[in-house]
């Protein structure tokens, strides 16, 4: 932003369609790390090689996991009695 914006710069000042221009230049610009495609030119290319599917409401798109904490049985009896003893 600091290229397109002075530092400090209040954006209540600004209006946004300044704000969606400096945004639509930035998505623009080519990227070394996209082989100097821009981030809109890599959205496109990965797009159309596997093509995004949208999914319905009700597919679950992740699922909780019971996750398999190490036990504090031994530290929690530990900190009791230290408290017995005050």
């Amino acid at each position: 932003m600091e290229d397109f914006l002075r530092k400090k710069t209040n954006f209540d000042d600004i209006i946004e369609e300044e704000i969606l221009k400096v945004q639509n230049e930035i998505n623009n610009r080519p990227r070394e790390i996209f082989g100097y495609l821009s981030a809109l030119e890599m959205y496109e290319k990965l797009n159309a090689e596997n093509p995004w599917n949208s999914t319905g409401i009700d597919k679950v798109l992740y699922g909780k996991q019971k996750r398999n904490w190490e036990s504090n049985k031994n530290r929690n009896l530990f900190f009791k009695k230290i408290g017995k003893l005050k």
